[in-house]
């Protein structure tokens, strides 16, 4: 449930809050649509993988979680002081903290 609540809902608010705010030219749709799909379905992934014990599921969901927050990253260009460094870092952490989970749900380290 935390999942949903910080990952899925807060997190892909505060990402396309900088999205919006910091970069000096917003992203098209159509590439905020491609982040949106990733997003929501690499999540959707990772919460079924988990549900129904299936690891493949949970990584492929992370590869398209994964591919999303890079889409952030590379959306978000520019000078923007130190918010837009804020901004960069969460978003390392979060794929970081990713690419955690799914090590741990792979070695079983997780069940």
């Amino acid at each position: 449930m935390a999942y949903l609540v910080l990952v899925v809902g807060i997190a892909q608010g505060v990402l396309g809050l900088g999205q919006a705010l910091l970069p000096e030219e917003p992203p098209s749709a159509r590439w905020r649509l491609g982040q949106w799909l990733a997003f929501n379905a690499g999540n959707a992934g990772v919460i079924a993988g988990r549900w129904l014990e299936w690891h493949g599921l949970v990584g492929f969901g992370t590869a398209l979680f994964a591919l999303a927050l890079a889409g952030f990253l590379i959306s978000v260009r520019g000078h923007g002081g130190w918010m837009l460094w804020l901004y960069r870092g969460v978003l390392w952490i979060t794929l970081l903290g990713a690419a955690t989970g799914l090590a741990f749900t792979l070695t079983g380290a997780i069940r």
